[in-house]
């Protein structure tokens, strides 16, 4: 199944990763550019505000899929008191829901560009999971990974053009492109996901009495499975939107200079 989740990412990705115009000119813009130890591109980078507001919503985004995914076995042994084979059915039905809703998102991306596309996705899997605050049954968990995959269908497309956006203006600004750097940066704040998801799950669990060899949980071990399935992902997903609501400026007018900007520079070389 991760398989397929994986493939189906990288097939996502394609319109996003397929260069445009712009993209084209400027991949002969750049100079030979002395090289800069990590540290320096590092600590530079915090001081782009696009970048760090993209670290910290990819951050919450991988809170949202380890907590609610990593909460899927607990959820359908404990709660829905189901085998675990059945979680085999949820997954189809979040997959289907990214298949479904792909010619939507493609249709969402051309017409309100890509940060509107990444909430709607990010917002849309937030709102998916209230439901199981109070379904039990498998048929509601169906449903509700459904709408997951819907979401998730949208913030993949939209993935690999906001990070794009971000490495051009952070490009315009220093006239380098470090891209491995950041992705690196990125990947050494992933690593603390696991960290705190692991935390979490032996906090909950010791304090609201779950025991890990019985199916039937008291009532207490099982609200501590919900915080975990449900209030935390809802949690990140909504201050997700609202840091790029709030902060992030790399659309409108402010892209469309940009992008005439890395024209011009394509043009003078």
């Amino acid at each position: 199944v991760m398989a397929c989740m994986g493939f189906l990412f990288v097939i996502l990705n394609f319109p996003g990763a397929k260069p445009d115009a712009h993209m084209l000119d400027v991949g002969g813009v750049e100079e030979q550019q002395p090289q800069e130890s990590f540290l320096e591109i590092l600590k530079g980078s915090f001081h782009h505000r696009n970048f760090v507001i993209y670290i910290f919503v990819i951050f919450l985004y991988g809170l949202f899929t380890s907590f609610a995914l990593t909460s899927l076995p607990y959820f359908i042994k404990n709660v829905m008191e189901e085998e675990a084979g059945v979680q085999m059915y949820i997954w189809g039905g979040m997959i289907l829901g990214i298949f479904l809703f792909l010619p939507f998102w493609t249709y969402f991306y051309k017409k309100y560009d890509v940060v509107n596309t990444l909430m709607a996705g990010f917002l849309i899997m937030g709102v998916a999971v209230i439901p199981l605050l109070f379904v039990s049954s498998l048929i509601g968990a169906i449903i509700v990974f459904f709408l997951v995959g819907v979401g998730l269908g949208g913030f993949w497309l939209a993935f690999l053009p906001f990070f794009g956006d971000v490495m051009d203006e952070m490009y315009l600004v220093s006239g380098k492109r470090n891209t491995g750097v950041y992705i690196g940066i990125r990947t050494f704040f992933s690593r603390f996901i696991i960290i705190i998801q692991t935390v979490v799950f032996i906090g909950i669990h010791n304090l609201t009495g779950y025991i890990p060899i019985q199916v039937e949980q008291s009532p207490e071990a099982v609200f501590g499975i919900r915080i975990h399935a449900v209030i935390i992902p809802i949690i990140v997903v909504l201050l997700g939107c609202f840091i790029l609501w709030k902060f992030y400026d790399i659309k409108g007018e402010k892209k469309k200079i940009m992008v005439e900007k890395l024209a011009e520079w394509a043009a003078e070389e």
